[in-house]
Protein backbone atom coordinates (compact mmCIF):
# COMPACT_ATOMS: atom_id res chain seq x y z
CA UNK A 1 0.00 0.00 0.00
CA UNK A 2 1.08 3.55 0.41
CA UNK A 3 3.13 2.89 3.27
CA UNK A 4 4.92 0.47 1.35
CA UNK A 5 5.97 2.82 -1.59
CA UNK A 6 6.84 5.44 1.27
CA UNK A 7 9.92 4.53 2.86
CA UNK A 8 12.27 7.42 2.42
CA UNK A 9 9.26 8.69 4.24
CA UNK A 10 10.76 7.01 7.69
CA UNK A 11 14.35 8.26 5.88
CA UNK A 12 12.81 11.70 7.29
CA UNK A 13 12.02 11.01 11.05
CA UNK A 14 15.05 9.34 11.50
CA UNK A 15 17.04 12.48 9.42
CA UNK A 16 15.65 14.64 11.89
CA UNK A 17 15.36 12.43 14.79
CA UNK A 18 18.44 14.25 16.09
CA UNK A 19 16.59 17.10 16.78
CA UNK A 20 17.65 20.39 18.38
CA UNK A 21 21.23 19.16 17.10
CA UNK A 22 20.08 19.47 13.84
CA UNK A 23 18.66 22.88 14.14
CA UNK A 24 21.75 24.22 15.89
CA UNK A 25 24.03 22.67 12.96
CA UNK A 26 21.85 24.84 10.04
CA UNK A 27 22.11 28.27 12.55
CA UNK A 28 25.54 27.70 12.48
CA UNK A 29 25.90 27.93 8.55
CA UNK A 30 25.50 24.57 7.18
CA UNK A 31 23.31 25.05 4.41
CA UNK A 32 24.22 21.78 2.91
CA UNK A 33 22.04 19.63 5.86
CA UNK A 34 18.79 22.20 5.15
CA UNK A 35 19.63 20.95 1.62
CA UNK A 36 19.38 17.01 2.93
CA UNK A 37 15.91 17.61 4.69
CA UNK A 38 14.86 19.70 1.24
CA UNK A 39 15.25 16.38 -0.72
CA UNK A 40 14.71 14.37 1.73
CA UNK A 41 10.92 16.08 2.06
CA UNK A 42 10.87 15.70 -1.88
CA UNK A 43 11.40 12.30 -2.63
CA UNK A 44 8.91 11.06 0.08
CA UNK A 45 6.64 11.47 -2.72
CA UNK A 46 6.98 8.27 -5.19
CA UNK A 47 4.66 5.91 -6.81
CA UNK A 48 1.50 7.90 -6.23
CA UNK A 49 -1.63 9.46 -8.28
CA UNK A 50 -3.39 12.49 -6.73
CA UNK A 51 -6.24 14.20 -8.35
CA UNK A 52 -7.16 17.60 -7.72
CA UNK A 53 -9.62 20.09 -8.67
CA UNK A 54 -8.12 23.30 -9.12
CA UNK A 55 -9.74 26.75 -9.51
CA UNK A 56 -8.64 29.76 -11.65
CA UNK A 57 -9.36 33.34 -10.83
CA UNK A 58 -7.68 35.76 -13.31
CA UNK A 59 -7.92 39.42 -12.87
CA UNK A 60 -9.98 40.83 -15.50
CA UNK A 61 -7.78 43.24 -17.37
CA UNK A 62 -4.75 40.71 -17.75
CA UNK A 63 -7.49 38.13 -18.98
CA UNK A 64 -8.29 40.47 -21.63
CA UNK A 65 -5.08 40.83 -22.36
CA UNK A 66 -4.13 37.25 -22.94
CA UNK A 67 -7.37 36.40 -24.69
CA UNK A 68 -6.45 39.47 -26.76
CA UNK A 69 -2.73 38.12 -27.36
CA UNK A 70 -4.42 34.65 -28.55
CA UNK A 71 -6.34 35.96 -31.06
CA UNK A 72 -3.66 37.86 -32.59
CA UNK A 73 -1.57 34.75 -32.80
CA UNK A 74 -4.23 32.47 -33.94
CA UNK A 75 -4.95 34.99 -36.83
CA UNK A 76 -1.90 35.40 -37.85
CA UNK A 77 -1.11 31.48 -38.03
CA UNK A 78 -4.57 31.48 -40.66
CA UNK A 79 -3.16 34.21 -42.82
CA UNK A 80 0.20 31.82 -43.82
CA UNK A 81 -0.15 30.37 -46.87
CA UNK A 82 -0.41 26.58 -47.02
CA UNK A 83 -1.60 25.75 -43.56
CA UNK A 84 -5.20 24.26 -42.86
CA UNK A 85 -7.92 26.96 -43.52
CA UNK A 86 -10.77 24.99 -41.71
CA UNK A 87 -9.94 26.44 -38.16
CA UNK A 88 -12.71 28.46 -36.95
CA UNK A 89 -11.83 32.68 -36.64
CA UNK A 90 -10.94 32.75 -32.59
CA UNK A 91 -12.84 35.63 -31.15
CA UNK A 92 -11.42 37.32 -28.02
CA UNK A 93 -13.66 37.10 -24.67
CA UNK A 94 -14.37 40.30 -23.06
CA UNK A 95 -14.53 40.46 -19.20
CA UNK A 96 -16.09 42.68 -17.26
CA UNK A 97 -14.71 40.56 -13.80
CA UNK A 98 -12.48 38.26 -12.96
CA UNK A 99 -12.27 35.03 -14.82
CA UNK A 100 -12.81 32.06 -13.01
CA UNK A 101 -12.32 28.36 -14.70
CA UNK A 102 -12.31 25.05 -12.66
CA UNK A 103 -10.46 22.43 -13.80
CA UNK A 104 -9.81 18.93 -12.71
CA UNK A 105 -5.64 17.92 -12.49
CA UNK A 106 -4.13 14.35 -12.61
CA UNK A 107 -0.76 13.90 -11.19
CA UNK A 108 1.06 10.76 -11.11
CA UNK A 109 5.14 10.75 -9.15
CA UNK A 110 7.50 7.92 -9.96
CA UNK A 111 11.14 7.47 -9.48
CA UNK A 112 11.57 11.14 -10.58
CA UNK A 113 8.99 11.75 -13.35
CA UNK A 114 6.10 13.54 -12.99
CA UNK A 115 2.78 13.18 -15.33
CA UNK A 116 0.09 16.00 -15.46
CA UNK A 117 -3.08 15.38 -17.02
CA UNK A 118 -4.88 18.98 -17.20
CA UNK A 119 -8.85 18.70 -18.07
CA UNK A 120 -9.98 22.04 -18.82
CA UNK A 121 -14.04 22.91 -19.39
CA UNK A 122 -12.86 23.28 -23.33
CA UNK A 123 -11.25 20.36 -24.87
CA UNK A 124 -8.83 22.22 -27.02
CA UNK A 125 -7.37 23.57 -23.85
CA UNK A 126 -6.68 19.53 -22.29
CA UNK A 127 -2.53 19.29 -22.00
CA UNK A 128 -0.60 17.07 -20.66
CA UNK A 129 2.51 18.17 -18.76
CA UNK A 130 5.58 15.55 -18.36
CA UNK A 131 8.67 16.09 -15.96
CA UNK A 132 11.90 13.65 -16.23
CA UNK A 133 15.32 14.93 -14.56
CA UNK A 134 16.51 17.74 -17.53
CA UNK A 135 13.30 17.70 -19.23
CA UNK A 136 10.19 18.87 -19.97
CA UNK A 137 7.32 18.12 -22.23
CA UNK A 138 4.42 20.03 -23.25
CA UNK A 139 1.48 17.84 -25.45
CA UNK A 140 -1.98 19.84 -26.40
CA UNK A 141 -3.46 19.71 -29.42
CA UNK A 142 -2.23 22.24 -32.28
CA UNK A 143 -3.33 25.23 -33.19
CA UNK A 144 -2.68 24.44 -36.73
CA UNK A 145 -4.36 20.93 -37.55
CA UNK A 146 -6.59 19.83 -34.71
CA UNK A 147 -6.26 16.73 -35.98
CA UNK A 148 -2.60 15.97 -34.50
CA UNK A 149 -0.73 16.78 -30.98
CA UNK A 150 1.99 19.65 -31.06
CA UNK A 151 4.93 18.83 -28.63
CA UNK A 152 7.59 21.11 -27.08
CA UNK A 153 10.72 20.09 -25.44
CA UNK A 154 12.58 21.98 -22.74
CA UNK A 155 15.82 21.42 -21.49
CA UNK A 156 14.66 22.32 -17.68
CA UNK A 157 17.39 20.79 -15.13
CA UNK A 158 15.00 21.86 -12.13
CA UNK A 159 11.18 22.09 -12.53
CA UNK A 160 10.01 25.81 -10.90
CA UNK A 161 7.42 25.13 -7.65
CA UNK A 162 5.71 27.45 -9.69
CA UNK A 163 5.67 26.28 -13.21
CA UNK A 164 4.41 22.73 -12.07
CA UNK A 165 1.04 22.20 -9.94
CA UNK A 166 2.83 18.96 -9.03
CA UNK A 167 5.90 19.98 -7.29
CA UNK A 168 2.92 22.06 -4.51
CA UNK A 169 1.81 19.62 -1.80
CA UNK A 170 4.00 20.85 0.67
CA UNK A 171 6.76 20.18 -0.81
CA UNK A 172 9.03 21.07 -3.98
CA UNK A 173 11.75 23.45 -2.53
CA UNK A 174 15.13 20.81 -3.51
CA UNK A 175 14.71 23.31 -6.14
CA UNK A 176 17.15 25.38 -4.13
CA UNK A 177 19.19 23.16 -3.31
CA UNK A 178 22.67 24.74 -3.29
CA UNK A 179 21.30 28.24 -2.94
CA UNK A 180 22.59 30.66 0.00
CA UNK A 181 20.04 29.85 2.66
CA UNK A 182 19.18 30.12 6.31
CA UNK A 183 16.91 28.06 8.56
CA UNK A 184 16.29 29.03 12.54
CA UNK A 185 13.48 28.11 14.80
CA UNK A 186 10.86 31.06 14.82
CA UNK A 187 8.48 28.97 17.76
CA UNK A 188 7.68 25.30 18.77
CA UNK A 189 7.73 23.40 15.94
CA UNK A 190 7.81 26.06 13.10
CA UNK A 191 10.75 27.35 11.16
CA UNK A 192 11.47 29.94 8.85
CA UNK A 193 13.79 29.06 5.54
CA UNK A 194 15.20 31.83 3.96
CA UNK A 195 16.46 31.68 0.40
CA UNK A 196 18.84 33.87 -1.33
CA UNK A 197 20.29 34.28 -4.84
CA UNK A 198 23.15 32.67 -5.67
CA UNK A 199 24.77 36.08 -7.78
CA UNK A 200 23.63 37.97 -4.78
CA UNK A 201 23.89 36.56 -1.41
CA UNK A 202 21.83 39.41 -0.06
CA UNK A 203 19.04 39.48 -2.12
CA UNK A 204 16.52 37.51 -0.46
CA UNK A 205 14.23 35.28 -3.41
CA UNK A 206 11.95 33.49 -1.19
CA UNK A 207 10.71 32.32 2.40
CA UNK A 208 9.04 29.51 3.66
CA UNK A 209 7.26 28.47 7.34
CA UNK A 210 8.03 24.67 7.80
CA UNK A 211 6.21 22.50 10.19
CA UNK A 212 8.16 19.69 11.80
CA UNK A 213 5.04 17.94 12.76
CA UNK A 214 4.23 18.14 9.04
CA UNK A 215 6.90 15.91 7.90
CA UNK A 216 8.61 19.31 7.75
CA UNK A 217 6.07 20.39 4.69
CA UNK A 218 5.89 23.79 4.12
CA UNK A 219 2.54 25.74 5.39
CA UNK A 220 3.41 29.33 4.00
CA UNK A 221 5.71 30.99 1.64
CA UNK A 222 6.61 33.90 -0.34
CA UNK A 223 8.26 34.47 -3.45
CA UNK A 224 10.06 38.02 -3.92
CA UNK A 225 10.60 40.13 -7.58
CA UNK A 226 13.54 42.21 -8.28
CA UNK A 227 12.53 44.78 -6.36
CA UNK A 228 12.10 43.04 -3.01
CA UNK A 229 8.71 42.95 -3.77
CA UNK A 230 6.16 40.31 -3.01
CA UNK A 231 4.98 38.49 -6.43
CA UNK A 232 3.78 35.49 -4.92
CA UNK A 233 2.40 33.80 -1.73
CA UNK A 234 1.49 30.67 -1.15
CA UNK A 235 -0.40 28.66 2.03
CA UNK A 236 -1.09 25.27 2.49
CA UNK A 237 -3.70 23.97 4.56
CA UNK A 238 -6.18 21.16 6.00
CA UNK A 239 -3.08 18.68 6.51
CA UNK A 240 -4.03 15.06 6.47
CA UNK A 241 -2.09 12.32 7.25
CA UNK A 242 -2.41 9.46 4.44
CA UNK A 243 -0.37 6.50 4.49
CA UNK A 244 2.28 7.50 7.08
CA UNK A 245 2.43 10.71 5.22
CA UNK A 246 1.15 14.45 5.81
CA UNK A 247 -0.67 16.43 2.63
CA UNK A 248 -2.30 19.52 2.50
CA UNK A 249 -5.38 19.01 1.41
CA UNK A 250 -5.88 22.51 0.25
CA UNK A 251 -2.93 24.94 -1.12
CA UNK A 252 -3.60 28.62 -2.46
CA UNK A 253 -0.80 30.58 -4.82
CA UNK A 254 -1.65 34.17 -5.55
CA UNK A 255 0.12 36.32 -8.10
CA UNK A 256 0.90 39.90 -7.72
CA UNK A 257 1.76 42.53 -10.84
CA UNK A 258 3.41 45.37 -9.21
CA UNK A 259 1.09 45.16 -6.32
CA UNK A 260 -2.03 44.56 -8.20
CA UNK A 261 -3.66 40.92 -8.27
CA UNK A 262 -3.06 38.70 -11.15
CA UNK A 263 -4.30 35.59 -10.40
CA UNK A 264 -4.90 33.17 -8.03
CA UNK A 265 -4.84 28.82 -8.05
CA UNK A 266 -7.04 27.18 -5.50
CA UNK A 267 -5.96 23.60 -5.70
CA UNK A 268 -7.70 21.22 -3.72
CA UNK A 269 -6.90 17.16 -3.25
CA UNK A 270 -10.59 14.96 -3.92
CA UNK A 271 -8.34 11.52 -3.73
CA UNK A 272 -4.50 9.92 -3.11
CA UNK A 273 -3.95 6.42 -4.70
CA UNK A 274 -1.19 4.05 -4.99
CA UNK A 275 0.34 3.41 -8.50
CA UNK A 276 0.02 -0.37 -9.59
CA UNK A 277 3.06 -2.41 -7.89
CA UNK A 278 3.93 -3.67 -11.42
CA UNK A 279 4.49 -0.09 -12.57
CA UNK A 280 7.96 0.61 -12.73
CA UNK A 281 8.03 3.91 -14.58
CA UNK A 282 6.61 6.62 -16.83
CA UNK A 283 6.93 6.84 -19.77
CA UNK A 284 6.10 10.27 -21.74
CA UNK A 285 6.04 8.17 -25.08
CA UNK A 286 3.01 6.32 -24.01
CA UNK A 287 0.93 9.63 -24.57
CA UNK A 288 2.34 11.28 -27.92
CA UNK A 289 0.50 9.82 -30.84
CA UNK A 290 2.75 8.90 -34.12
CA UNK A 291 1.55 12.06 -36.08
CA UNK A 292 2.66 14.61 -33.61
CA UNK A 293 4.76 17.42 -34.25
CA UNK A 294 7.97 18.08 -31.53
CA UNK A 295 9.49 21.10 -31.26
CA UNK A 296 13.01 21.05 -29.01
CA UNK A 297 14.35 24.37 -27.24
CA UNK A 298 17.21 23.20 -26.51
Amino acid sequence: MLRKHLTKCLAIALFIGIGGGFVYAIQNNAPDKVDLLLQAVDSSINALEIKIEMIETHNKFFANQREQQKESMVNSRRQRPGYDVDIAPYEAKVYDKDMVVVSFVDISFLNNKTRVVYDYPAELHDYISFYEPGKMYEICFDGLNLNRKMVTVDNIQKPSILALTSHLFGRGLSQYVGHPKQMGKIEENLYQLTIFSPSQEDKKIAEFILDSRLNYCWTSGRLFGIENEVFAELKASDFREKGNMVFPYTVEETFYTYGEFNHKYQISIQEITSLPEDQNELNVFDDIPANSIICKFM
